[in-house]
């Protein structure tokens, strides 16, 4: 995931840009998988990446985190306050 400015904030752990989808024209990643130490690469580790905008990203955050209230000690990392 990147920002407005193209910083990386966020990735998926050992993956690969493998292609553009033919459909949706987004970008098509890869992730691998091991399994005793053998690298495996299967079609359950592909992913399809949408663009989306920040507001977008932030109704995703609010929609999956839908009634969450964090304890006590994630409001004292956070200064969470209420």
């Amino acid at each position: 995931m990147f920002d407005s400015s193209f910083r990386k904030i966020f990735d998926i752990k050992d993956s690969r840009l493998i292609g553009i989808d033919e459909d949706t024209n987004c970008p098509v990643i890869i992730s691998w998988g091991y399994i005793d130490d053998q690298q495996l690469f299967t079609e359950e580790y592909c992913f399809l990446v949408k663009p989306i905008t920040y507001e977008e990203a932030i109704d995703l955050s609010d929609e999956i985190l839908d009634g969450y209230e964090p304890d006590q000690r994630v409001r004292e990392k956070y200064s969470l306050e209420g």
